[in-house]
């Protein structure tokens, strides 16, 4: 088994999906799916990036957890809004129920800034997304084993 900590930059989601998510009082967990993982992670002892099947990203010490249904803007072609759908907040109570919508759906980005989290989540329809902010101060990653990248994924020298 492989594990690295606060190395969230090393890892490439942008192919990924969600396999889980659960929360706990001070921690968060994913299970992510199809992750790259970066040349430069500590792990890693390619000299190219490579990938996994299965990650778990666990972030601890959570002070903050916020997830937003993103809200977005149609316009028609002389750029006047036809129609305007607010961001909305999701209650904590309605989490449970989220966490299974998002199941198995893609993940856009997994992004990390002084300790705050985002992550990005589109559905598998792309008819709704989702962003989860979450304040915390470690990032853990463990994965099995690595496989290399299909050709298509690969850096062209």
């Amino acid at each position: 088994m492989f594990n690295s900590k606060n190395e969230i930059s090393s890892f490439d989601f942008s192919q990924s999906a969600l396999v889980g998510m659960m929360i706990k009082q001070d921690r968060i967990v994913f299970e992510i799916e199809d992750v790259i993982i970066r040349a430069n992670n500590s792990q890693n002892n390619q000299y190219r990036d490579m990938a996994t099947n299965e990650l778990v990203l666990e972030l601890t010490e959570i002070s903050e957890i916020k997830i937003i249904r993103d809200g977005y803007i149609v316009r028609d072609m002389d750029d006047k809004i036809r129609e305007q759908v607010d961001d909305v907040i999701i209650n904590e109570d309605e989490y449970s129920d989220l966490i299974g919508k998002i199941k198995g759906c893609p993940i856009v980005e997994i992004a990390c800034e002084d300790g705050k989290y985002h992550v990005f989540v589109d559905t598998e329809e792309y008819t709704e997304s989702y962003s989860i902010f979450i304040t915390a101060k470690n990032d853990i990653e463990e994965w099995e084993r690595f496989r290399n990248l299909p050709a298509e994924y690969r850096q062209q020298f």
